[in-house]
């Protein structure tokens, strides 16, 4: 299982497809920073922020 921080320039029915397969798959939609104008770098930031705070969440359980 993979996970995913798809933006706005990711196809929604790809993310669809993903999330069916198992993967995890968090939109930029879902996550409400849509049609922001976020730069790459921020969105690349936040996505490493999530996946640090999910792996220490595991480490947890």
């Amino acid at each position: 299982m993979a996970r995913l921080y798809a933006d706005e320039h990711f196809p929604r029915i790809v993310s669809e497809l993903l999330s069916t397969m198992g993967h995890d798959v968090l939109t930029v939609q879902e996550a409400g920073n849509a049609n922001l104008g976020i730069p790459d770098p921020e969105v690349r930031q936040h996505a490493l922020m999530m996946l640090f705070l999910w792996k220490k969440a595991c480490k947890r359980n």
